[in-house]
């Protein structure tokens, strides 16, 4: 990839809580903001300070962000960080400019063809410290989840130390991406999985990274192409979706459906729980067919299905 497609800058951004609040992160009390900046020079990337931004300093966070001139970088920094940040200060401009490793592997994944693996139940194994173990070779030192303790006892210097290294993880596993290395989310089936879909490979314990993907990593293309709408009207659908029973009248008004922009179609998710609990899809379908309300931009992300499953929850965003 030409090194004129890299960012100049990018900022990488993770913040610490001092308590945790399940389900609600607007109201997750914030002990600060860390960001560590990598420059590109002499065609590498070279990391500057590390800062922190304490709750009565984030209007020099905020003037940061809005003025930076590069890309920021996050692991779950859209569905976690900002909804944090969201309600102390604005963020209008910043999003635009946002890469999220987590966003972007499960946009992915989720957006590949259902026969090749592409369903949520697959969608496992991407929490920042299992994807730096498996790829890199190192993860965290300490549990996310004793982050806020640490920091009320007043050990606030292993809680910085800790954030620098979480920064230093995110900055190096988005660079394995952009590098366009394979990444394994978690261990290989049992049962061989592979589906073959041309000259290329889905296996539901790793994403290959493609040449078209690495423009979403440096910023050149938007994130997402999907978002989850709800629909509130248009035409009832007789014909089940694949694998599921054959009752009839499959299409309700309040379905949920993923809305692929690019193609302008909807697949529309069963209200029934299929085989192994996984939600069917049926579609695509023509977007114009339906009438619909954006849910929320960009993929959905599952909650924390099972206790002892890696699937998306609240560690992950520590």
């Amino acid at each position: 990839m030409a090194q004129n497609s890299f960012p100049k800058k990018v900022c990488v951004l993770d913040l610490e809580t001092s308590k945790l609040v399940r389900g609600e992160p607007e109201k997750t009390p914030l002990a600060f903001v860390g960001t560590l900046i990598y420059e590109l020079r002499g065609g590498r990337y070279q990391a500057g300070p590390h800062r922190c931004f304490f709750p009565d300093e984030l209007k020099g966070l905020e003037q940061l962000l809005k003025s930076f001139e590069g890309i920021v970088l996050g692991h779950n920094i859209l569905n976690f960080d900002y909804k944090v940040l969201g309600a102390r200060i604005s963020l209008e401009g910043v999003v635009g400019k946002t890469v999220d490793t987590l966003a972007f592997l499960y946009e992915k994944r989720s957006t590949e063809p259902l026969f090749a693996g592409g369903t949520s139940s697959l969608l496992e194994g991407l929490s920042l410290d299992n994807l730096t173990q498996k790829n890199l070779g190192r993860g965290k030192v300490i549990s996310g989840r004793s982050i806020p303790k640490l920091w009320r006892e007043g050990r606030r210097e292993e809680v910085i130390a800790y954030n620098k290294e979480d920064l230093v993880l995110t900055y190096s596993l988005w660079w394995w991406m952009v590098e366009g290395r394979t990444v394994l989310i978690r261990e290989r089936e049992k049962f061989d999985m592979r589906t073959v879909v041309g000259d290329r490979v889905y296996e539901p314990g790793r994403v290959e990274i493609f040449e078209e993907d690495r423009p979403r990593l440096t910023g050149q293309r938007p994130l997402f192409n999907t978002r989850v709408v709800m629909i509130t009207g248009g035409p009832l659908l007789e014909e089940p979706p694949p694998d599921a029973d054959d009752e009839p009248n499959y299409w309700y008004r309040g379905a949920l459906a993923r809305h692929y922009l690019r193609e302008d179609e909807v697949m529309i998710s069963d209200p029934r729980m299929g085989f192994f609990g996984e939600n069917f899809e049926a579609g695509p379908y023509p977007a114009d067919w339906f009438t619909f309300s954006v849910w929320r931009e960009g993929p959905d992300f599952p909650a924390r299905s099972a206790p002892g499953d890696d699937a998306i929850g609240i560690e992950d965003v520590l």
